[in-house]
């Protein structure tokens, strides 16, 4: 038996914690209508070909937009293997366990006319993951008791902005900021709280944005299409582009925000304001 002050359930979109803390199903899983395949490729490969060395070599993703579909490759691993996500409309083939393994002949059914350099990397794929990308309803709360979610556990969200792991950072800085100034075991549940109010507005808002922007990544072609690839040109010279991850506005809204100093703010807010009300916290 192991015993603490506080459970932190940083256990991922699956979390059996939320599970037992949300009996009903208001937390369960639902399909988005999106699947995607992931497959690396080494280095040595991508060196083989021009233009995949230059994938492979160049510190930046790339997208390939389609409609209802689209796909993001970028290198890992100091450039030594190239991640590529393929995302699709969901054929719902997958069930109950999100990520099973794939095949090369699959991916090419989906993506056959595509450019040149995404169909050597499919032909270069000797293992391929497919996955099913799912929604979760908003929680009520991220606190019951002395246990507290964080990350996935409590905002999943779909890949199309790219924070799932930089909002579970943020939400980590803030909980030990908040919970350095608990003082005795007492305190632990006003600083969750604290916690959950500082943090449960922010990742919910760019969960919500990613929901939003695979909308914008997968028109089908056609005037909004048209229009939307217009605005994408125009924010190449500084405009506000439809697409929030290369949109100044938020990438200023996601990459200028300060998530210790925001919950530094947040406990002395919330502090002061029940100094003068001896019996109420929050």
């Amino acid at each position: 038996m192991i015993y603490g002050d506080v459970v932190i359930a940083a256990d991922g979109i699956k979390s059996t914690v939320r599970n037992k803390m949300f009996s009903d199903k208001s937390n369960r899983a639902q399909p988005s209508g999106d699947a995607a395949f992931r497959i690396l490729i080494p280095r040595a490969k991508m060196l083989q070909d021009r233009e995949t060395a230059k994938l492979i070599n160049e510190p930046q993703a790339v997208r390939w937009i389609g409609p209802h579909r689209h796909v993001v490759g970028y290198p890992i691993r100091n450039h030594q293997l190239y991640n590529a996500v393929f995302v699709h409309p969901d054929k719902d083939s997958i069930g109950d366990s999100w990520t099973i393994p794939g095949t090369r002949e699959e991916i090419m059914e989906t993506f056959g006319g595509w450019d040149p350099r995404l169909l050597k990397l499919i032909s270069w794929s000797t293992s391929v993951l497919k996955s099913r990308l799912c929604l979760y309803p908003r929680l009520q709360t991220w606190v019951k008791g002395l246990c507290v979610l964080v990350g996935d556990a409590c905002h999943p969200m779909l890949p199309y902005v790219a924070q799932g792991a930089a909002q579970a950072l943020e939400d980590a800085s803030a909980l030990g900021v908040i919970l350095s100034q608990a003082e005795t075991v007492a305190d632990i549940p006003f600083a969750l709280q604290i916690y959950e109010k500082c943090r449960k507005e922010r990742a919910e808002g760019i969960q919500q944005s990613g929901t939003e922007n695979r909308i914008t990544l997968h028109l089908p072609d056609g005037p909004e299409q048209v229009k939307r690839d217009e605005e994408f040109e125009a924010s190449m010279q500084g405009a506000k582009s439809p697409d929030k991850w290369n949109d100044r506005e938020t990438q200023r809204l996601l990459w200028s925000y300060d998530a210790e100093d925001a919950a530094k703010k947040c406990w002395l807010e919330c502090t002061k304001r029940t100094e003068s009300l001896p019996h109420a916290r929050l």
